[in-house]
């Protein structure tokens, strides 16, 4: 990478891609649906909020800017699973916390030349920074976004369950539906198709969570490809633990 600025110009937009679609997605979630299950049995939305929250707030210090704005945070969305301890953070203190981590965050990356990016960060000694020398906060940087671009992709379906949900609620949809409403409200959808010769698909058809291999469209896995290009270059050490499900071991952010 060298000290190319066009290199951290990009990683930072990345960044601020994901941010304003986290800050989109979960700002327009009230504090009942922000309880809501990202799939059944697995995590709430507050818990991957939160999560997300505390893994951004350890980057300051990994990255030497400040110390901690909330470690308790930990304790609550990344040391247990959901649902194991009542006290967690509400809905207003997680979106607080949320806007103020990430707000110190960017000030903290515009005060950071080229070459601060490719400095060690503060979970790797100087000896193994000799041997590897990309693991520097740059590294780190790719890996969180990439991390927050994973657990985006997890809540983005409860937005969609809801949207579904807010259209079968209006006086329109309630005349038209009857006394069949999935059979004739899925007669108003419109029908799409992605490729040119694919049959027609409706505009809320989803693949299933646990979609069988056989079945699954497999053009849909070209885009994961695409978002996982740099992952080789993320910074293993220090990388957050992931809860798929409630209560399970943790994996790493890049597992699949």
């Amino acid at each position: 990478m060298g000290n190319d600025p066009s290199f951290t110009a990009l990683g930072l937009k990345a960044w601020k891609t994901q941010i304003d679609r986290a800050d989109k997605l979960f700002g327009s979630l009230s504090s009942e649906e922000v309880l809501r299950e990202i799939a059944p049995g697995r995590n709430r939305v507050l818990y991957l909020w939160g999560h997300l929250t505390a893994v951004h707030d350890a980057m300051l210090p990994l990255l030497a800017l400040r110390e901690r704005l909330h470690p308790e945070f930990d304790v609550a969305f990344i040391s247990n699973p959901d649902r194991s301890r009542a006290d967690i953070p509400s809905h207003e203190q997680v979106r607080g916390a949320w806007s103020v981590v990430n707000a110190e965050l960017w000030k903290g990356f515009e005060r950071m030349s080229g070459n601060d990016w490719l400095l060690r960060h503060s979970a790797v000694s100087e000896e193994d920074f000799a041997k590897d020398p990309s693991r520097n906060r740059f590294a780190v940087l790719l890996g969180r976004t990439n991390h927050l671009s994973y657990h985006i992709g997890q809540a983005v379906p409860v937005t969609k369950k809801l949207e579904g949900s807010v259209i079968l609620e209006t006086d329109d949809a309630t005349q038209r539906l009857g006394a069949h409403p999935k059979s004739v409200f899925a007669t108003y959808l419109p029908a799409l198709r992605r490729y040119a010769r694919d049959t027609a698909k409706r505009l809320r058809e989803m693949a299933l969570v646990g979609e069988t291999c056989l079945q699954r469209d497999k053009r849909n896995g070209f885009l994961g490809k695409q978002q996982k290009l740099l992952c080789a270059l993320d910074s293993g050490v220090k990388e957050p633990l992931i809860r798929g499900h409630a209560g399970r071991t943790f994996e790493r952010s890049s597992e699949l």
